[in-house]
């Protein structure tokens, strides 16, 4: 894998992990109650214990929806296999339903498997890639 490949992934995954925090903070709470997520500021992401600017949220999105379309922008950057899985990564985070990311994630991992020389090490990967989803 290349370096950009990496850097690709990793951008990938970090917006997915923001359209998850997103998505798991909408929806109905079905208390019937008022409330909701609270107010308080955390301040994640704005300074760092010297008081310096850290700069982490500047790329942060803003909402559940831009978090999705960066989401598929990354996706569309990657190929193959990794791009079917990044893409249903994408759609689990509109939808709610993981199911299908499950499901790519475990045929992209038996897939990177069979590229394992060493049969006890191919065999061991295998079985991990089977324990997906459960």
């Amino acid at each position: 894998m290349t370096n950009e490949r990496i850097k690709r992934m990793l951008t990938l995954f970090a917006t997915l992990a923001a359209a998850m925090v997103f998505a798991v903070g909408c929806g109905d709470d079905d208390d019937n109650g008022g409330g909701g997520g609270g107010g308080a500021d955390t301040g994640i992401g704005e300074t760092a214990p010297g008081g310096e600017d850290t700069g982490a949220t500047e790329d942060a999105p803003k909402s559940k929806d831009e978090a999705i379309q960066r989401c598929y922008e990354e996706a569309a950057k990657l190929e193959g296999s990794a791009k079917e899985t990044a893409e249903a990564s994408c759609r689990a985070a509109e939808t709610g339903d993981t199911d299908e990311v499950k499901e790519k994630a475990k045929e992209q991992c038996l897939e990177s498997a069979k590229q394992i020389p060493d049969e006890a090490a191919r065999q061991q990967a295998e079985d991990a890639c089977e324990k997906f989803g459960e």
